[in-house]
């Protein structure tokens, strides 16, 4: 985008006007005393592509409007906007088709996609809501007013976008968003989904931990050799050739299964109780390393404040010591932890095999009571006896078995839990990775810091550091000197020193979409004469080789162009002195 012209139509006979101002094709200067009217003409360049300008009651009441024309890709736009509140603008392209404008997104929507640049919804200041990239956002990259543009590197009219420097100069070079608002919407999505699978995967190791506790120590292949011996007895005794010699045997079958079982679960107790013993014995130990670590670390402390000891201003004595204890302490604490953490679960598992062997205890006394009561009875009551003490063992076994089954599926259902939160925790962390390292951003920020220098150097800033970092992303840090900390001329050289260095990054990376700067009224009197026009000689050397336009407004420095330049000088008379704005029409 260069601009061609701008021109002010009064409202009514009487209002204020201005002839047809033609840009330079590298420099343009207005140039007039203070109240000549020379930062209206520059608002109403901005004010014409969107920017909210204010102006004072004098240009409202007696100006109609303002029209620029420019072009963009060699083709001829005219911008017409009325000077009243809210935007109201015409712009008619070079085929004389006329556009309406009323609200400021859908004139920015136009613009940057005559400029080719690609807009995303974007996080409005808030964090809260989607915020849309207006044209006006870019505009203080390229135009520094007098009121604002010259106390930070960036000042829009207004910031409601996140990170809003950042995300304009992102549209500009054409790089993905910091802050996609899609994006933080899929992340805060990504954060409840993993919450939610990490609540699924601590449920169903609860779960799993305590259907283990109950039935991890049965052996699925003795269960399936058992069955299938109470089933063949089963028939056995059925088949009507049982005595009941044969049923009182079935019984004390069952009695040794049940004390067998009680022997594993007391040998199985009897590890755990090792264990626990063991657990309690290293605890104490490391309990102990603990006491003297600390006890050490306070006698460094009252050795290390006597001078006799160690009267050197730079002693090391207590160096190592310092060091080392915070790291063992910390370690040492790590394997308390897990310690206690695997007596918790041994105990938990001595509880779960205590109830089970209480179990199969008071059922095992109950068999030997029935068996014993057999003595005295008939062959048929001790047949049916048998038969319901072993159908009863055979329909606990398929019971356990089942449990067993239940395990292995809750095992399943775990691992495929742990598998989709892991896939939730790389989905977050794409997402919190989004925008963020982008290889086109950190070879401009090391460009940026370059011609930053070049240009500090030009306008002979010499008071602060050339040790240059960024914060959120394009912001520099000088040294350790943020720009609230530089006052007077140094904050101006720096900022002017900025945007020049912005303007060459933008051509080094073939992302000029905005061919212009604006400079409207640089605080002259904080800097000397010889700086600023080494600085705008500079920028013409610029402008003449990559075409960008200066405008810049001045009431001391007076530049001397040549003839691709324009110099606009108040012409029309006024009270006090020339103006550039006339009353009524020319």
């Amino acid at each position: 985008m260069r601009l061609i012209r701008l021109q002010i139509f009064p409202k009514g006979d009487n209002g204020w006007s201005s002839e047809p101002l033609v840009f330079g094709q590298d420099v343009t200067q207005l140039f007039g005393p203070n109240g000549c009217g020379k930062s209206p003409l520059i608002k109403s360049i901005v004010f014409c592509l969107g920017y909210p300008s204010k102006f004072r009651d004098d240009i409202l009441e007696n100006c109609l409007c303002a029209e620029l024309e420019f072009e963009v890709n060699d083709i001829n736009y005219v911008a017409r906007r009325n000077f009243k509140s809210g935007l109201d603008v015409v712009l008619t392209d070079f085929a004389g088709v006329k556009r309406e404008f009323s609200n400021e997104l859908d004139y920015s929507k136009y613009l940057f996609e005559l400029l080719g640049l690609d807009i995303h919804t974007l996080v409005s200041s808030d964090e809260k809501k989607a915020a849309q990239a207006y044209f006006s956002a870019l505009l203080p990259i390229y135009y520094l007013d007098q009121e604002e543009g010259y106390r930070k590197y960036y000042s829009p009219s207004t910031s409601f976008i996140k990170d809003q420097l950042s995300e304009s100069i992102r549209i500009v070079l054409g790089v993905a968003p910091k802050n996609a608002f899609d994006a933080k919407k899929k992340l805060i999505d990504a954060k409840r989904e993993l919450e939610q699978r990490d609540k699924q995967v601590y449920a169903l190791k609860k779960e799993y931990e305590s259907a283990k506790d109950v039935y991890g120590s049965m052996d699925p292949v003795g269960i399936d050799v058992e069955l299938k011996s109470l089933y063949q007895r089963l028939e056995q005794l059925k088949s009507g050739t049982a005595d009941k010699t044969a049923s009182t045997d079935a019984i004390d079958e069952l009695i040794g299964s049940n004390n067998e079982t009680i022997r594993s679960l007391d040998r199985e107790l009897g590890d755990i109780s090792k264990r626990d013993r063991s657990f309690q014995r290293i605890h104490a130990e490391i309990q102990t390393e603990i006491n003297t670590l600390s006890l050490n670390e306070e006698a460094k402390r009252v050795f290390s404040s006597f001078e006799e000891i160690c009267n050197s201003p730079g002693c090391q004595l207590f160096s190592f010591s310092s060091d080392s204890y915070g790291k063992n302490l910390l370690y040492l604490k790590d394997q308390l932890k897990d310690l206690e953490r695997n007596v918790e679960i041994g105990r938990g598992r001595s509880e779960q095999l205590s109830l089970r062997r209480g179990e199969l205890v008071a059922q095992t006394q109950s068999l030997t009571e029935r068996r014993n009561s057999l003595v005295n009875t008939s062959d048929i009551k001790a047949l049916v006896e048998a038969i319901t003490q072993i159908t009863s063992r055979i329909f606990g076994l398929e019971q356990d078995k089942k449990s067993l089954d239940s395990i292995e599926d809750i095992s399943a259902r775990y691992v495929r839990a742990l598998s989709a939160q892991d896939e939730a925790i790389n989905r977050r962390e794409e997402l919190e990775k989004t925008g963020q390292g982008n290889p086109l951003i950190i070879r401009f920020r090391s460009v940026l810091r370059e011609n930053m220098l070049k240009w500090m150097d030009i306008l002979d800033t010499n008071n602060v550091s050339s040790e240059i970092k960024f914060e959120g992303d394009f912001v520099p840090i000088l040294g350790s000197e943020r720009l609230a900390q530089l006052g007077g001329s140094t904050r101006l050289r720096v900022i002017l020193a900025y945007h020049a260095a912005l303007l060459e990054c933008f051509e080094f990376f073939k992302r000029k979409k905005v061919s212009f700067i604006i400079f409207d009224t640089p605080k002259q009197h904080e800097m000397h004469g010889v700086d600023l026009g080494r600085y705008v000689d500079a920028l013409k050397v610029f402008s003449r080789a990559t075409g960008v336009q200066i405008i810049i407004s001045g009431t001391e420095y007076h530049y001397i162009g040549d003839a691709r330049d324009k110099d606009w000088e108040p012409k029309f008379p006024g009270s006090k002195q020339k103006m550039f704005l006339k009353r009524g029409r020319l």
